[in-house]
């Protein structure tokens, strides 16, 4: 039982709002949001709505002393803002483009249909060891923190264990993607010293699922590395992203238990699973607005039917909220690194161009570039985000879908002003409103 907590509210006490205060009516509900903090309070009728209007110029002893309606509702418009602290400020988490990411070949071992990267072969002028390791000094002298390292297949890399073990060694904290079937048990056993997490890729919950996106043999080999690398301490995880198809409803209890029985075996360990509910166009996979939307559906069942009572919709969303952080951008202006060299400014890097070329600028260079592309595409630069009520709760969406102007190279040379207005709709918008009501009560507990 939860423990009760109780306040006491000084009468004279005159609010002083934010000056930009919306009212938003959902449903059965009046969402009263202050914008600049990205923070609201849920009112269910109109005698809650007049008496937080009243809040907003009168003390609240005058406010109650005018106040014709049930004293219980009076209470819950108090109660809710000084909960929530809607006159508080919110802080903006500095989102810099503080993360890089390094696809350090294009080889691969697998054809898996949906790889976005369109791995296989290697590519022509691959990035030698050299250009690597100082890459990675620049990014750390320039307060870098953390790495990801993919392909392609991770460990057809023959200098893996050099790069790892250098990148660690300047304080960076490495997290290595892999397929997990070709590891070694001396690859293994010497990179666990260096690395922070492995990310191994699992795509069904057993064999013949598994096949059918990874190719058959695979799905032993990757559990094995998975429990080798967490007998050495190593956090270890499972991304689990199956293929698109109309029956991934009839098998989300056949997901749930796989993720459940490897939590309950590895309960003592550093293990992680996650059920992803995105699926980006692949080599033999192109996902229309409809099947993104009924994947996004789909996986959500089988994340319900694994979580149980612990799980939670949109958790970057509450994450956010509990933490009074305004989110006024995406990752936009991240660094990606393809293996010919090439930087790209999101991690879709087949749906856009590269903004430079490791060989033709300097890495300190770059980074300063991505600091701007950064800067342009935060959420008061577009339109109609930067007047939208939901401006620091959204964020403006993913960038890449939708604003073609930052898929184009040239972007450093556009003016904001030049931007084109998304094209947003209601019920995106009313899917944020849903997640403020259902969570309202949770974010101010």
């Amino acid at each position: 039982m939860q423990e009760q907590k109780t306040i006491t509210i000084d009468l004279s006490k005159r609010y002083v709002f934010p000056q930009d205060i919306r009212t938003v009516r959902y449903e059965d509900y009046i969402l009263v949001i202050s914008v600049d903090e990205a923070r609201w309070i849920v009112l269910k009728n109109e005698q809650q709505v007049s008496f937080f209007e009243s809040l907003r110029h009168l003390t609240i002893e005058n406010a109650l002393s005018k106040y014709t309606g049930e004293i219980q509702d009076a209470k819950e418009v108090i109660l809710q803002i000084e909960a929530k602290d809607l006159f508080g400020k919110h802080f903006v988490e500095p989102v810099i483009p503080n993360g890089l990411h390094i696809y350090l070949t294009n080889k691969c071992n697998m054809r898996c249909p949906h790889c976005y990267m369109y791995a296989g072969n290697e590519l022509k002028n691959e990035l030698t060891t050299e250009e690597v390791l100082s890459m990675l000094y620049v990014y750390k002298q320039k307060g870098g923190l953390s790495v990801t390292l993919s392909g392609g297949e991770t460990t057809l890399r023959s200098d893996l264990f050099e790069i790892v073990k250098y990148g660690s060694e300047l304080g960076l904290k490495i997290t290595i993607l892999t397929n997990g079937t070709l590891w070694t048990d001396d690859l293994i056993k010497k990179i666990s010293e260096f690395v922070y997490c492995v990310q191994i890729s699992i795509d069904g919950y057993d064999e013949e699922e598994n096949s059918k996106v990874r190719g058959s043999g695979s799905f032993e080999k990757a559990l094995t590395t998975l429990e080798k690398f967490l007998d050495l301490n190593v956090l270890t995880t499972i991304s689990c992203t199956p293929m698109y198809s109309e029956d991934i409803e009839s098998k989300a209890e056949e997901y749930a238990n796989f993720g459940r029985k490897l939590v309950e075996k590895y309960h003592k360990k550093k293990f992680k699973i996650s059920f992803n509910t995105k699926l980006e166009d692949g080599r033999n996979n192109i996902m229309t607005d409809e099947k993104l939307d009924k994947y996004a559906s789909q996986m959500e069942l089988v994340n319900k039917k694994f979580l149980g009572e612990f799980y939670e919709e949109n958790p970057m969303f509450l994450s956010l909220n509990r933490r009074h952080i305004l989110k006024d951008n995406c990752t936009y202006g991240f660094l990606y690194v393809a293996a010919n060299g090439d930087v790209y400014a999101c991690s879709l890097i087949t749906q856009l161009s590269p903004f430079a070329n490791i060989r033709e600028k300097s890495f300190e260079e770059i980074m300063i570039m991505a600091n701007r592309l950064h800067e342009l595409s935060n959420v008061n630069n577009l339109k109609p985000c930067n007047q939208c009520e939901l401006k620091y709760i959204c964020g403006g969406d993913c960038r890449i879908k939708n604003f073609e102007e930052f898929k184009d190279a040239d972007l450093l040379n556009y003016n904001p002003e030049d931007f084109k207005p998304r094209q947003c709709n209601i019920a995106y918008k009313e899917s944020f409103y849903r997640l403020m009501i259902k969570y309202n009560q949770r974010l101010f507990e």
